[in-house]
């Protein structure tokens, strides 16, 4: 039996960094979470949050009230009706495939939905970042990510998305059928997906394109199967205007949370042209920078932690519309290539470690604050993330 090689350096240094900024994190959370313990709909919202939107889409599905899911003023209403009327705004802005996979849960009590939810989303983003010798240190990083707590107090599926994003780039060599079912999956949240398929191209990938395209093909047709082309229809021209309204004239708490060039250029008092045209640059950017990178390392493994990072961090600097959560796919890479990066890091290493770790959870609190400094600091994370090593007489990284 083979001897359980020592965590390297970089990963003792995370593991530092996670549980030492921990505390902090929870008592934020659990700041935020009181008034749900103690007050009855204070912030017109429950425990879960979010979850609750989505188990109250399920049971629309399965009641076959598909009308009201997309109508906002009905949705509304239908969420009224079950938790008061000091329900706070809720929405679904998720395609037609995602109620397959939610209509499950509206057939269960709230309770029962809420506890496999939550613990849905931390059991498969530690799954898909611990694979495949599920190291004790990984799974403590991967439960310790503060946008893990954040997004099972949110009630959140951005432990979820970032589980299919990695496992599917990871499987995508060696078992690349499953590595694109993982990745067609993400059909309920495909702005995510949007830097997958030059993942896939560069690396000539085909059969896990090809499967990824079969999913979503099977769950298109299976969402108009079940519930008509009026689901899609109505989806397509009052869901996604709705969320175009929402990004462009919202206000408050969910605004903030958007982490995007767009967002930062409307909190800083640009109008909604020159935000485009912000968010148009940083696009530019980000895209040009990423697939600088994976042309320059083509044919090396695609769920590699550099890799993944990069994906990552271009991902969230590409979409104007993208909440905080949705990023823990940047911690997960992040585990990944602490665990591959063999040596003692150097000092700046460790800096850009730290910033990683901590910028999601607390640039969404400074862009609350009127402080959007996520953006350049995401940029900056690009930019080293995409710095290829170089290489030593004897061909390893120097």
């Amino acid at each position: 039996m083979s001897a359980v090689r020592p965590d390297t350096p970089s990963t003792r240094y995370l593991l530092l960094v996670a549980f030492g900024i921990l505390p902090l994190v929870l008592v934020i959370v659990a700041l935020d979470e009181w008034p749900f313990l103690h007050q009855s709909f204070s912030r017109g919202q429950v425990i879960g949050r979010d979850a609750y939107v989505f188990w109250t889409a399920g049971r629309l599905a399965l009641a076959g009230d598909l009308a009201s899911i997309y109508d906002y003023p009905a949705f509304q209403q239908a969420v009224t009706a079950m938790l008061g009327p000091e329900a706070g705004l809720h929405v679904f802005p998720y395609p037609p495939p995602a109620l397959l996979m939610l209509a499950p849960f509206g057939a269960l009590p709230y309770p029962v939905t809420l506890i496999l939810w939550s613990l849905a989303g931390p059991v498969a983003f530690a799954l898909a970042v611990a694979a495949p010798d599920f190291r004790r240190s990984s799974i403590l990083l991967a439960l310790a990510v503060p946008l893990c707590v954040t997004n099972v107090a949110l009630g959140q599926n951005g432990l979820i998305c970032a589980a299919l994003i990695i496992g599917g780039l990871r499987l995508a060599r060696g078992r690349p059928l499953l590595g694109g079912v993982l990745i067609g999956l993400l059909i309920f949240k495909p702005m995510l997906a949007v830097m997958l398929p030059l993942v896939l191209l560069i690396d000539r990938r085909w059969r896990t394109i090809g499967a990824a395209a079969a999913t979503v093909i099977v769950l298109c047709l299976a969402s108009w199967l079940v519930f008509g082309t009026g689901l899609w229809a109505a989806y397509l021209t009052e869901g996604v205007p709705f969320q175009r309204q929402l990004l462009e004239e919202g206000s408050g708490l969910a605004q903030g949370m958007k982490l995007t060039a767009f967002m930062a250029a409307r909190v800083l008092g640009f109008d909604i042209g020159d935000s485009y045209g912000v968010q148009g640059m940083v696009s530019v950017f980000a895209l040009g920078t990423a697939l600088v990178y994976l042309w320059r390392r083509r044919g090396g493994g695609v769920g590699e932690g550099r890799d993944l990072t990069v994906v990552a961090l271009a991902t969230a600097l590409i979409l104007p519309y993208l909440h905080f959560y949705d990023l823990a796919v940047i911690a997960g890479a992040q585990i990944i290539a602490c665990r591959e990066r063999p040596g003692q890091p150097p000092l700046a290493e460790r800096g850009f470690q730290a910033l990683l770790w901590l910028l999601p959870f607390f640039g969404m609190i400074l862009n609350v604050l009127g402080r959007p400094v996520a953006v350049p600091l995401l940029m900056v994370s690009l930019l080293l993330a995409a710095r290829l090593p170089r290489q030593t007489e004897g061909g390893h990284a120097a």
